[in-house]
């Protein structure tokens, strides 16, 4: 049995989108919680801090909402796959932001899912980087793989007919 790349790309894609759903439902679930994450890690301005405590767990829930459908439905994986890897690279940025501004700040990002005492700034930056990575690297390659490998002993240059 071969794995494809389509269908490594569209289970990637529903088990991070499933992962997003979940951050940002307990994200909404807490917003005080989240709120006071945010403001103790001292990295944005005051002001952004209650919009930044709910419009990430928003984003979160819709773009994780959309690539669970993406996967089941088997239709725009690139596209939701592509999103959340801008979204992941941008948590990575943030993270690595919080190790030059306050590397001894809580690294609990209020999602549930990353302890803030098992985990530090470089660990979920490094985490969220590699997801980035993953995701954008699976659409790019899974729209350039033929659909269709051809078996080992077929002429090259020639497509292989079923």
């Amino acid at each position: 049995m071969r794995i494809r790349v389509e269908d490594a790309h569209g289970v990637l894609v529903a088990v991070v989108g499933a992962t997003l759903l979940w951050a940002g439902y307990s994200k909404l679930n807490d917003v005080g919680g989240f709120h006071a994450a945010i403001r103790a890690q001292d990295l944005l301005p005051s002001f952004a801090h209650g919009a930044v405590a709910w419009c990430t767990p928003l984003v979160e829930v819709v773009l994780g909402s959309a690539a669970v459908l993406a996967a089941l439905s088997r239709r725009r994986i690139d596209a939701a796959g592509l999103a959340m890897a801008v979204l992941f690279g941008a948590f990575a940025v943030y993270g690595i932001g919080m190790i030059g501004w306050s590397p001894n700040a809580s690294a609990g990002c209020g999602c549930g899912i990353v302890r803030a005492e098992r985990a530090n700034w470089a660990t979920i930056a490094a985490l969220d980087a590699g997801v980035a990575t993953a995701l954008a690297s699976l659409a790019v390659v899974a729209r350039r793989v033929p659909t269709a490998i051809p078996p080992a002993d077929a002429p090259l240059g020639r497509p292989v007919e079923h």
